[in-house]
Parts: C-alpha cells; sequence; structure tokens
C-alpha cells in the first residue's frame, strides 16, 4: 500500500514537471506565431513597428490638427493615406466623412463614410491614434447626412437613435440639443425655408429699396455666418429671416444662396440669390456692397454648372479666371477642373434631339463626374463679412493707420509672389487669419497702392483701418 502510495505521489510529480514543460512550449510557440504575425504586418508596411508607430501617430496627429483649424481639404488628403493601411479602422472612416461633408456641397459623399463608422461606436470614446471605433456623433452626423438630402424619414431615425444611445454613451450636449431641435425640422421642413418663404423675399426684392445696415443688422449677420461655420441648416433660418428685412442685401442673398446649395431641397432654387447679389454688388466701400464679388460669381457658375446649364456656368467661371488670375488661388487644380468641365460639355451638347449617340453617352459620362466630384466648397473661400472699424484694432498705444487686406483664411505661400511684404493679422476671436499690406498714414496713399496691388492680381483688396502707431 504504501510503495503504490509513493509510485502515485511520484507519478503527480512527473504529470505536473510535464505539465510545466509542455505550458512553456506553448507559451514560447504562441510568442513565435506573434512575432511572424507582427513581422508580416511590419512587412506590409515596409518598417519597423517603432518607425510604423511613430509614422502613424504624427500624420495622425498632422490631420487632427488641420481638422481643428478647419483645413479640411488638407486632412482630407492625410486620412485618405491613413486609410489606406486601416481599412477597418472607424475612428479614421468617421473623420473622412467630416472632411467631405464641410467640403462638399452633396452630403451623399459624406453619408458613405459615416453609415460605416456608425456601425461600430466606442462607449468611451477618446480620440487618439490607437483609437479604431467611432465617436457616437458618428450617429448624428449621419442623421445629418440624410437631413441636407432631404431624407427625412431616415434622419428622424438616426436622430432618434442618436438621443436614445447619448443617454448611457458620453456624447456632446451641443448635439444632443441640436439633434432635438432637427427632428423638429424634419417634421415640418417649412421651419427652415418653405416655397411661400421664397416668394415672400422675392416680392420684396422687386418692391423694397437697399436698407442701408444697421448695428441690428451687422449683429444678425456676424451670428448667421458664425453659424454657417459648423450648420449650415441653422443658418439658412437666420439668413432667411434677414432676407425679410433685408431683401435687396447682396451680402445675405450670397451667404443665403451658399446655405441653399447645401440643402437638397432647395439647392437649385440658390442661383436666384446669387443673381440678386450680383445686381446689388457695388464698391466695397459701400456698405451694402460686397468685398469679394467674384466669388458671388464663382458661386454663380457651381449652380449653373449643378443645374446643368454648362453655358452660363462657363460664362461665369472665364469672367472669374479674368477677374482673378487663378495662379493666385489656393484651389487653382479645382477650379480649372470644374471649368473644363463646362467647357468640354458646352462643346459636346448635339444641336438635335437625335444628336450622336457617342457624344450624348460622353455628355452623360461628364454629368455624373460632375455629380459625383465636383461640389465642393473650399476652405479658402470662406465667406467674409465686412466688419466694423472697431472690430479691426490691434491692441497697441495709440493712434491709426491704413493698410490694405488682400486675403483671408489659410492660403499657399505662391498666393503671395506679388507681394512679399505682406503681414499676417489676427482678430481676436476670429480662426483665421487675414493678410495685410503696407502702413500708411492717410487712405488716399492706401487706396494708390491698393490699385497697384490689384492691377498685379489681387483684385479683391480693400483699404481698412487699423488701431496703432504707423511706426
Amino acid at each position: 500500500m504504501k510503495v503504490s502510495l509513493f509510485f502515485s505521489i511520484f507519478a503527480i510529480k512527473i504529470i505536473k514537471l510535464d505539465m510545466k514543460r509542455v505550458l512553456m512550449s506553448s507559451l514560447f510557440i504562441l510568442f513565435i506565431c506573434l512575432t511572424d504575425v507582427i513581422g508580416v504586418e511590419i512587412q506590409n508596411y515596409n518598417i519597423s513597428s517603432d518607425e510604423l508607430s511613430k509614422e502613424y501617430v504624427l500624420q495622425f496627429e498632422k490631420a487632427m490638427n488641420f481638422v481643428d483649424s478647419d483645413d479640411y481639404k488638407e486632412a482630407l488628403n492625410l486620412l485618405t493615406g491613413l486609410k489606406q493601411n486601416n481599412p477597418n479602422n472607424a475612428n479614421l472612416e468617421f473623420y473622412l466623412g467630416l472632411c467631405k461633408f464641410y467640403l462638399m456641397f452633396d452630403k451623399k459623399a459624406s453619408l458613405e463614410h459615416f453609415a460605416k463608422s456608425s456601425k461600430s461606436i466606442s462607449e468611451k470614446y477618446v480620440n487618439t491614434p490607437q483609437q479604431t471605433q467611432a465617436p457616437l456623433e458618428s450617429i448624428y452626423f449621419e442623421a445629418l447626412s440624410y437631413h441636407y438630402l432631404g431624407q427625412y424619414a431616415n434622419a428622424i431615425k438616426l436622430y432618434e437613435s442618436y438621443l436614445e444611445k447619448s443617454k448611457t454613451i458620453r456624447s456632446d450636449k451641443k448635439y444632443i440639443k441640436s439633434a432635438q431641435q432637427k427632428i423638429k425640422y424634419c417634421k415640418n421642413p417649412d421651419l427652415v425655408l418653405s416655397t411661400s418663404d421664397l416668394e415672400i423675399i422675392y416680392k420684396k426684392q422687386l418692391e423694397v429699396k437697399p436698407t442701408k445696415q444697421d448695428y441690428a443688422y451687422k449683429n444678425k449677420l456676424s451670428n448667421a455666418v458664425e453659424a454657417m461655420g459648423y450648420d449650415h441648416l441653422e443658418a439658412l433660418i437666420l439668413f432667411k429671416e434677414m432676407a425679410f428685412d433685408y431683401p435687396n442685401d447682396p451680402k445675405i442673398n450670397y451667404f443665403m444662396g451658399i446655405c441653399m446649395l447645401n440643402y437638397v431641397p432647395y439647392n437649385k432654387s440658390a442661383l436666384g440669390m446669387f443673381e440678386v447679389a450680383d445686381k446689388m454688388i457695388v464698391s466695397p466701400s459701400n456698405q451694402s456692397g460686397l468685398v469679394c464679388p467674384s466669388m458671388n460669381r464663382y458661386y454663380m457658375a457651381l449652380a449653373n454648372q449643378m443645374d446643368g446649364d454648362h453655358v452660363t456656368a462657363l460664362k461665369h467661371f472665364e469672367e472669374v479666371d479674368k477677374a482673378y488670375p487663378t495662379k493666385f488661388l489656393a484651389f487653382r487644380d479645382d477650379f480649372n477642373e470644374k471649368m473644363e468641365l463646362s467647357r468640354r460639355l458646352t462643346k459636346v451638347q448635339p444641336t438635335e434631339e437625335s444628336g450622336n449617340l457617342a457624344l450624348t453617352s460622353f455628355r452623360n459620362k461628364l454629368e455624373i463626374k460632375a455629380q459625383k466630384e465636383l461640389h465642393v466648397i473650399f476652405p479658402e473661400t470662406k465667406p467674409r463679412v465686412e466688419l466694423q472699424t472697431s472690430d479691426r484694432m490691434e491692441y497697441s498705444n495709440s493712434g491709426y493707420y491704413y493698410t490694405i487686406q488682400i486675403g483671408e483664411g489659410f492660403m499657399k505661400e505662391e498666393y503671395f509672389d506679388k507681394a512679399p511684404d505682406y503681414r499676417i493679422s489676427r482678430l481676436k476671436g476670429s480662426k483665421y487669419p487675414r493678410y495685410v499690406v503696407g502702413k500708411y498714414s492717410s487712405e488716399s496713399e492706401a487706396t494708390s497702392k491698393m490699385e497697384e496691388l490689384k492691377a498685379a492680381g489681387y483684385c479683391d483688396a480693400f483699404v481698412t483701418r487699423y488701431k496703432g502707431r504707423l511706426n
């Protein structure tokens, strides 16, 4: 009995020893497998794991910096590159959608990304390079994209889903409030804009003379333009209300037209707003004028192009090209592509209904290309408001001087080839830098310099006054 007990204990010890060996061997094999997997991943990127991590983090952070500064076009380029090596990353999908949402009139492009990212939501979302899931707001922006497209039933369903999930998942209060309000807009779209609203505005445009701007006007316009930076629907409501009081004001028509281009139910009506703005454009020194008349023609060209009238679109593109040389535009390639598209379509249109089938087919393909790729608002052309003199103050010791503003936003260095002595001015509370040239004691001196800059190609240059010392 003792002998059998001894052998039993010995056998158990051997088994335990063998199990330890098996366990150690298994761990070693697992380590080798993991190493092989990592090696394959490294081989795909063609760099070491450390370099991969640093490079990815660097590119991701650069992209997020561009997003934070509203430079969505640069962010889109970086995010597209990151996505190629991370095809299933829902966080990258969300930010790709966000960039296209703010860059394109047609929200179908952004909707495609939000629909993918909203399927993988993180309950404890933190936006880091390591994050592979999307924030809850992905559902909100998917709903908003449907809303802009006029698909109200889909939008309501997603808004409600977002609000329900926000009860248990941390979310942004401003989006919760917005979703609640947007459901009301979907159930009653006339709250945003209606055909009767436009009829009233059109009637007043025929009856009422231009209204002089006052402090109430400037405060309302400032609020509307600020809203335009993040939500064209909310901005459209504000511009609509202003249009009732200032029906012929070019700024109101210009900004309202841009909002309408983003909103499918009324995007074809936007052209009328730009046409009124175009008729009322006067000198920038006049309170009722537009500071950047060339951009109004540009948007008229886009509106005509979206409406299929490429003959008129080409006319406006060429007018902008002549007045504002494209070599000074930060979006030169995109501008040329749009102008060339309308030029090609104008040439190939058949003269009879039974015209050349090959040409008709070619035209249809180009139309599809236009719908898919060319409905873009460029960050460099964000609308600019002519502010009060007191808003343009540099806080220094005393006195005033005159200078010439030649641009605003994020411009490429080549834009300043003919104005190498430019300075950057940032207003308090403004996201966008302004570019100014010269310091002059009198307005006449500044005006002379302004004309010189316009001759050099800066046709939208204008004189402004700053508080501060001349020297």
